[in-house]
């Protein structure tokens, strides 16, 4: 009897709210799967970081790149360049002319935008010991 009565409850009580939630659970799922994903391009700054502590940048390497992202439509429209760090680990980097990739791993980007592609997709950095001067920089 008391299953029964639980049975009766589960489905049979407060069913207006009940028939509310599904209609308005079926709303919702329509609108975020039919949904359609576009692609967008963004600049964004290029930074370094580890530079070794004898070493200076020379020459003025890229400072911005231009990714390519793929997300939803109304997630994409509200970012803007400052939602997106670009940073190349210049810890390994030798004195000379240093050839780094740039991957998507390399770009922080907010959680649901999916990034694409990277170009430029290597960057090259001039790399020297303080106080010295290089006549042939390349």
């Amino acid at each position: 009897m008391a299953k029964e009565n639980l049975f009766k409850g589960l489905f049979f009580e407060n069913t207006i709210l009940k028939i509310m939630a599904l209609i308005f659970a079926i709303a919702l799922w329509f609108l975020v799967a039919g949904e359609k994903e576009i692609e967008a391009d963004v600049l964004i700054p290029l930074e370094f970081k580890n530079i070794p502590h004898d070493m200076e940048i020379i020459d003025e390497p890229v400072r911005e790149v231009e990714v390519r992202i793929r997300g939803s439509k109304t997630f994409l429209v509200n970012l803007s360049s400052s939602h997106f760090i670009a940073s190349l680990d210049l810890s390994s980097a030798k004195p000379g002319v240093n050839t780094l990739k740039i991957t998507p791993r390399d770009i922080k980007a907010p959680k649901g935008v999916e990034i694409i592609k990277v170009n430029p997709s290597t960057v090259q950095v001039y790399l020297e010991v303080m106080g010295q001067k290089s006549e042939d920089k390349r």
